[in-house]
């Protein structure tokens, strides 16, 4: 292999290691995660799995069974509301974490949002279990996580 070659290899396997090296830079403020930003996350992990678990029930011929309904409303009820309110405290850290400083400016909003969240993950208990039903319940609490994170998150 020629001096040539060998350079534009060389080339080849720093630009390689740059982008994954930046692109492991760039998965978010959350490398490093400790206490209670960790909680947080955790928490949005665990909801994100409750949501995916529902939309595939959905996706079923025969829907979600109350089980299952009842499983993920507590799973979902189990990270919004007060608990969700108690993970921001006033002055909390800003290192690790895409909350924006808005929610403490706005706590009353960023409130009346995680207050929303737990009262429709708790009613999903007791709705019918129909498919439409379930489906809009799962499009409304849909827009309570969009309308949180668009006005609350940092990215």
């Amino acid at each position: 292999m020629g001096w040539l070659s060998r350079l534009g290899f060389l080339a080849v396997v720093a630009m390689t290691v740059l982008i994954v090296v930046g692109a492991d830079s760039q998965l978010g403020a959350h490398d490093g995660a400790t206490g209670i930003v960790k909680e947080r996350q955790q928490g949005m992990v665990a909801f994100k799995k409750a949501m995916k678990t529902w939309k595939l029930a959905l996706d079923e011929p025969q829907g979600p069974t109350p089980e299952t309904i009842g499983e993920i409303s507590t799973q979902l009820s189990s990270h919004a509301g007060a608990r969700l309110l108690g993970l921001y405290p006033e002055n909390g850290p800003t290192k690790h974490t895409d909350a924006s400083p808005r929610i403490w400016t706005e706590w009353a909003e960023f409130e009346r949002l995680a207050n929303a969240l737990e009262a429709r993950a708790l009613a999903l208990a007791t709705v019918d279990i129909d498919k439409s039903v379930l489906r809009s319940e799962f499009k409304a609490i849909g827009g309570l996580c969009k309308a949180c994170h668009e006005s609350f998150r940092e990215r």
